[in-house]
């Protein structure tokens, strides 16, 4: 799924009592803040079993100028 999760409306996430699936905004909403706002990158790293682990890389330079 790596490969289509940051797409909107993706999610792997359902009420088991109605049966809807989540928004599936999330992922496509912190990507679109970290790389188009922050100018920064965001890495999918499942190698670990049982977790997906997500590392995000701002530029200080974007941090610093944001004070």
């Amino acid at each position: 799924d790596i490969d289509i999760m940051f797409e909107a409306g993706f999610s792997t996430k359902y009420d088991t009592t109605t049966g809807k699936m989540s928004t599936g905004i999330g992922l496509s909403h912190v990507k679109q803040i970290v790389e188009n706002y922050y100018k920064g990158r965001i890495y999918v790293d499942n190698t670990i079993k049982d977790y997906t682990v997500f590392e995000i890389a701002i530029p200080i330079e974007q941090i610093e100028t944001r004070k």
